[in-house]
């Protein structure tokens, strides 16, 4: 990993900013403060592990990437953001695709520097972040399979009666659901309060 930071565009794989992105994203990514990145220490011995938090527009979300945070802090580990743009329903039409694929990365620009901003106040550092685009549960496997630093993934589980989500729902019908390295998952109930995840997690 070359990148702290990463964002962009691109099918089923993590697109590293370069020079002719930056000018363009670096405003929605760049909203928390400047301070420096845990990526050099990683890279010279610092933080051994990632958590992975799954960065997704609801709250129980939030409260994952909040309960990571405040791990981190007390583990000496490295906060890694993920959202997933999963294939539009109209891409066979491809001026329309064209203009839904650029406003999803928008909004997912956007929703990253939110989860940025919220991991970096509990924290203290910025996380890295990744953009992907795929199916949901193929471009988590391939984030966990390709960086063997990720030690743990962070899931938010939704208190709607239908149940806790389709990540949290598949991971209980198979352990194995993604991919063949194992990494303990840590599911956050969306019930906790903020005050909950601080006596837990410190």
């Amino acid at each position: 990993m070359t990148r702290a930071l990463v964002a962009g565009r691109g099918h089923g794989h993590t697109c590293a900013m370069t020079d002719d992105t930056k000018s363009s994203s670096a405003s929605a990514l760049s909203q928390t403060s400047a301070k420096p990145s845990l990526v050099a220490r990683f890279e010279h011995g610092g933080p051994a592990v990632k958590f992975l938090v799954i960065a997704q527009d609801c709250a129980e979300a939030h409260l994952a990437a909040y309960f990571a945070a405040r791990r981190a802090r007390y583990s000496n580990a490295q906060v890694t953001l993920l959202h997933i743009i999963e294939p539009g329903e109209y891409a066979h039409w491809q001026t329309v695709a064209e203009a839904m694929r650029a406003e999803a990365y928008d909004h997912a620009e956007e929703l990253l520097a939110v989860f940025a901003r919220e991991v970096e106040e509990q924290w203290g550092h910025r996380p890295e972040m990744h953009i992907r685009e795929g199916r949901l549960i193929d471009e988590i496997r391939q984030m966990i399979e390709g960086d063997a630093a990720i030690a743990v993934l962070f899931l938010g589980a939704s208190i709607n009666p239908d149940g806790p989500g389709p990540l949290v729902t598949a991971l209980a019908q198979s352990p194995s659901y993604f991919g063949d390295r194992p990494v303990p998952v840590t599911v956050v109930p969306g019930s906790l309060s903020k005050e909950d995840i601080i006596a837990m997690a410190g």
